[in-house]
């Protein structure tokens, strides 16, 4: 049987993907990044609780649009 006609595994679709997309493969990259989500500011609970208050009421029909209340 050939390559041709094994189905990619999880990990070649990624790659490919990543590929196409011509994403920055180098460790620097990869750190530079991580450094980024490790500095960023840490939630309160209170405002995890509204953030996912704004979500829920964006994917409500209408789009959260609370017209009960005025601008």
């Amino acid at each position: 049987m050939t390559k041709a006609n094994h189905p990619k595994s999880q990990v070649d679709k990624f790659r490919e993907a990543a590929r196409e997309l011509k994403t920055d493969q180098s460790d620097a990259a990869f750190e530079a990044v991580v450094d980024k989500i490790a500095r960023a500011p840490k939630l309160t609970h209170e405002q995890i609780k509204a953030l996912a208050r704004r979500k829920r009421d964006q994917d409500k029909p209408g789009g959260g649009l609370d017209k009960s209340k005025p601008d």
